[in-house]
């Protein structure tokens, strides 16, 4: 017996534009009319999630940042799985001497160190 499907955002429940299919809507509602618990697992942070318009349908569960950050379906943390501090450390050396643009994330936060052409390219396409 299944009990419960995870399913990615883009180019599964939502098309190029960003929009949530009706296709999914109703795969989605099928399913948990069946008593099937239905999850997000995505790379995206909640932040992200959240720009989409999913209408009336409430997820069971949140599997964010590919892993890094698990969410119940009323967003209280279940796991987290930080970088390590030395790790962290290093990071934010790299982050602050703005050679390249890097986003740091935090449960309810992003920051990015600085935006350029390519960042434009890749935010647009998310």
């Amino acid at each position: 017996m299944i009990k419960g499907i995870f399913f990615d955002i883009d180019g599964t429940l939502i098309d190029s534009r960003g929009n949530f299919l009706t296709s999914s809507y109703q795969a989605l509602q099928s399913l948990k009319s069946k008593g099937i618990k239905v999850f997000l697992s995505t790379g995206r942070h909640m932040l992200e999630i959240n720009q989409v318009d999913f209408k009336v349908v409430k997820f069971d569960g949140y599997i964010t940042l590919n892993g890094q950050i698990c969410l119940s379906a009323d967003y209280k943390s279940l796991m987290r799985v930080p970088i390590q501090n030395a790790d962290a450390e290093t990071i934010v050396k790299i982050f602050n001497q703005k050679i390249i643009p890097i986003m740091l994330v935090q449960e309810n936060r992003m920051y990015i160190n600085f935006v350029n052409e390519e960042v434009k390219k890749a935010q647009k396409t998310v």
